[in-house]
Protein backbone atom coordinates (compact mmCIF):
# COMPACT_ATOMS: atom_id res chain seq x y z
CA UNK A 1 0.00 0.00 0.00
CA UNK A 2 2.87 2.44 0.53
CA UNK A 3 4.63 1.50 -2.40
CA UNK A 4 1.12 2.37 -4.37
CA UNK A 5 1.15 5.79 -2.28
CA UNK A 6 4.95 6.52 -3.29
CA UNK A 7 4.33 6.05 -6.70
CA UNK A 8 0.78 8.10 -6.79
CA UNK A 9 3.12 10.71 -5.05
CA UNK A 10 5.78 10.38 -7.80
CA UNK A 11 3.22 10.21 -10.86
CA UNK A 12 1.29 13.52 -8.92
CA UNK A 13 4.72 15.58 -8.58
CA UNK A 14 6.23 14.81 -12.12
CA UNK A 15 2.76 16.41 -13.72
CA UNK A 16 3.23 19.14 -11.46
CA UNK A 17 6.67 19.46 -12.00
CA UNK A 18 6.00 19.51 -15.87
CA UNK A 19 3.15 21.88 -15.19
CA UNK A 20 5.47 24.06 -13.74
CA UNK A 21 8.83 24.22 -15.58
CA UNK A 22 6.54 24.20 -18.69
CA UNK A 23 4.40 27.48 -17.70
CA UNK A 24 7.74 28.66 -16.22
CA UNK A 25 9.76 28.50 -19.38
CA UNK A 26 6.90 30.00 -22.21
CA UNK A 27 6.74 32.76 -19.58
CA UNK A 28 10.39 33.25 -19.79
CA UNK A 29 11.18 33.00 -23.53
CA UNK A 30 7.88 35.34 -23.99
CA UNK A 31 9.09 37.94 -21.87
CA UNK A 32 12.75 37.42 -23.33
CA UNK A 33 11.03 38.02 -26.89
CA UNK A 34 9.34 41.18 -25.35
CA UNK A 35 12.40 42.53 -23.98
CA UNK A 36 15.02 41.99 -27.02
CA UNK A 37 13.01 41.85 -29.80
CA UNK A 38 14.52 41.71 -32.95
CA UNK A 39 17.89 41.60 -31.46
CA UNK A 40 17.02 37.77 -29.64
CA UNK A 41 17.04 36.52 -32.74
CA UNK A 42 20.50 36.55 -33.36
CA UNK A 43 21.36 34.85 -29.69
CA UNK A 44 19.11 31.88 -29.92
CA UNK A 45 16.01 30.35 -32.08
CA UNK A 46 13.90 29.71 -29.12
CA UNK A 47 12.46 33.37 -30.08
CA UNK A 48 13.16 33.09 -33.68
CA UNK A 49 9.82 35.22 -33.81
CA UNK A 50 11.50 37.90 -31.79
CA UNK A 51 8.16 40.14 -30.19
CA UNK A 52 5.66 38.22 -32.57
CA UNK A 53 5.28 34.94 -30.03
CA UNK A 54 7.33 31.58 -29.72
CA UNK A 55 6.61 29.17 -32.85
CA UNK A 56 4.38 25.54 -32.19
CA UNK A 57 7.63 23.38 -32.59
CA UNK A 58 10.08 25.63 -29.73
CA UNK A 59 6.69 25.13 -27.52
CA UNK A 60 6.77 20.92 -28.27
CA UNK A 61 10.66 21.27 -27.58
CA UNK A 62 9.82 23.22 -24.02
CA UNK A 63 7.94 20.30 -23.38
CA UNK A 64 9.83 18.04 -24.30
CA UNK A 65 12.69 19.81 -22.68
CA UNK A 66 10.46 20.22 -19.23
CA UNK A 67 9.29 16.59 -19.18
CA UNK A 68 13.11 15.11 -19.24
CA UNK A 69 13.93 17.57 -16.45
CA UNK A 70 11.26 16.81 -14.17
CA UNK A 71 11.75 13.33 -14.94
CA UNK A 72 15.46 13.54 -13.64
CA UNK A 73 13.85 15.46 -10.53
CA UNK A 74 11.43 13.30 -9.46
CA UNK A 75 13.38 9.80 -9.90
CA UNK A 76 15.95 11.31 -7.83
CA UNK A 77 13.32 12.12 -5.31
CA UNK A 78 11.55 8.92 -4.69
CA UNK A 79 14.11 6.49 -6.38
CA UNK A 80 14.90 4.09 -3.41
CA UNK A 81 18.67 4.35 -4.17
CA UNK A 82 18.63 7.84 -3.16
CA UNK A 83 16.88 7.96 -0.58
CA UNK A 84 19.51 7.72 2.25
CA UNK A 85 21.25 10.47 0.54
CA UNK A 86 21.51 13.68 2.44
CA UNK A 87 18.97 16.29 0.22
CA UNK A 88 21.75 18.28 -0.67
CA UNK A 89 23.77 15.62 -2.98
CA UNK A 90 20.28 14.66 -3.87
CA UNK A 91 20.61 18.47 -5.24
CA UNK A 92 23.86 18.34 -6.48
CA UNK A 93 23.00 15.42 -8.19
CA UNK A 94 19.72 15.97 -10.18
CA UNK A 95 21.75 19.58 -10.97
CA UNK A 96 25.12 17.30 -12.84
CA UNK A 97 21.74 15.42 -14.29
CA UNK A 98 19.50 18.27 -15.67
CA UNK A 99 22.62 20.24 -16.60
CA UNK A 100 24.13 17.19 -19.38
CA UNK A 101 20.38 16.30 -20.11
CA UNK A 102 19.72 20.23 -21.06
CA UNK A 103 22.80 20.33 -22.95
CA UNK A 104 21.87 17.36 -24.86
CA UNK A 105 18.74 19.05 -25.48
CA UNK A 106 19.73 22.57 -26.40
CA UNK A 107 22.04 20.59 -28.98
CA UNK A 108 19.57 18.96 -30.40
CA UNK A 109 17.40 21.59 -30.91
CA UNK A 110 19.74 23.94 -31.92
CA UNK A 111 18.89 26.63 -29.45
CA UNK A 112 22.32 27.14 -29.29
CA UNK A 113 25.04 27.18 -31.61
CA UNK A 114 27.93 24.74 -30.26
CA UNK A 115 30.88 26.83 -30.88
CA UNK A 116 28.93 29.87 -29.74
CA UNK A 117 30.49 29.73 -26.04
CA UNK A 118 29.42 33.00 -24.67
CA UNK A 119 26.34 31.75 -24.92
CA UNK A 120 26.67 28.21 -23.65
CA UNK A 121 28.28 30.10 -20.37
CA UNK A 122 25.28 32.41 -20.27
CA UNK A 123 23.21 29.24 -20.47
CA UNK A 124 24.74 27.40 -17.71
CA UNK A 125 25.37 30.82 -15.42
CA UNK A 126 21.32 31.24 -15.88
CA UNK A 127 20.90 27.44 -15.11
CA UNK A 128 23.22 27.26 -12.17
CA UNK A 129 21.73 30.24 -10.60
CA UNK A 130 17.83 29.60 -11.69
CA UNK A 131 18.41 25.54 -9.92
CA UNK A 132 20.25 27.21 -6.47
CA UNK A 133 17.61 29.50 -6.34
CA UNK A 134 14.97 26.71 -6.57
CA UNK A 135 17.40 24.33 -4.09
CA UNK A 136 16.99 27.04 -1.50
CA UNK A 137 13.58 27.42 -1.83
CA UNK A 138 13.07 23.65 -1.53
CA UNK A 139 15.25 23.41 1.68
CA UNK A 140 12.94 26.00 3.33
CA UNK A 141 10.04 24.73 2.52
CA UNK A 142 11.17 20.90 3.91
CA UNK A 143 12.65 22.73 7.03
CA UNK A 144 8.91 24.71 7.31
CA UNK A 145 7.28 21.15 6.88
CA UNK A 146 9.46 19.45 9.14
CA UNK A 147 9.21 21.97 12.13
CA UNK A 148 5.37 22.02 11.41
CA UNK A 149 5.13 18.05 11.80
CA UNK A 150 7.67 18.69 14.58
CA UNK A 151 5.41 20.68 16.54
CA UNK A 152 2.65 18.48 15.61
CA UNK A 153 4.39 15.36 17.09
CA UNK A 154 5.30 17.06 20.43
CA UNK A 155 1.56 17.95 20.54
CA UNK A 156 0.67 14.57 20.25
CA UNK A 157 3.43 13.48 22.73
CA UNK A 158 2.12 15.78 25.47
CA UNK A 159 -1.79 14.67 24.78
CA UNK A 160 -0.86 11.31 25.59
CA UNK A 161 1.74 12.15 28.54
CA UNK A 162 -1.67 13.57 30.05
CA UNK A 163 -3.98 10.57 28.67
CA UNK A 164 -1.19 8.42 30.80
CA UNK A 165 -1.31 10.67 33.89
CA UNK A 166 -5.75 10.94 34.10
CA UNK A 167 -5.34 7.17 33.54
CA UNK A 168 -2.69 6.68 36.46
CA UNK A 169 -4.46 8.65 38.55
CA UNK A 170 -7.98 7.31 37.87
CA UNK A 171 -6.48 3.70 38.42
CA UNK A 172 -4.13 5.19 41.41
CA UNK A 173 -8.12 6.52 43.19
CA UNK A 174 -9.50 2.74 42.58
CA UNK A 175 -6.71 1.36 44.25
CA UNK A 176 -6.51 2.90 47.34
CA UNK A 177 -10.17 2.50 48.29
CA UNK A 178 -12.19 5.13 47.33
CA UNK A 179 -13.24 2.88 44.61
CA UNK A 180 -16.25 2.09 47.15
CA UNK A 181 -17.27 5.59 46.71
CA UNK A 182 -16.99 5.26 43.04
CA UNK A 183 -19.09 1.87 43.28
CA UNK A 184 -21.33 3.57 45.53
CA UNK A 185 -22.00 6.24 42.80
CA UNK A 186 -22.19 3.47 40.12
CA UNK A 187 -25.01 1.85 42.29
CA UNK A 188 -27.11 4.92 42.66
CA UNK A 189 -26.43 5.56 38.67
CA UNK A 190 -27.81 2.66 37.81
CA UNK A 191 -31.01 2.57 40.37
CA UNK A 192 -31.40 6.26 38.86
CA UNK A 193 -31.15 4.65 35.56
CA UNK A 194 -33.81 1.87 36.50
CA UNK A 195 -36.43 3.91 38.04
Amino acid sequence: MDDQNEQRSAIKEFFRLVTATFTLSIIAMSISGLIFGERAREVTVIVSLAGEGISYIINVQLLAFSVVNSGISVFISSAKIFKNIMLMWQLVITLFLCLIASSIMISIFNWIRLDSWIEWLIFVTSFVVIFVVIAIIMIVKIRLENDHYNNLLSDYKNRQKKKELIEQNHNAIMRTGHHNSADTLQNKTNIKGDI
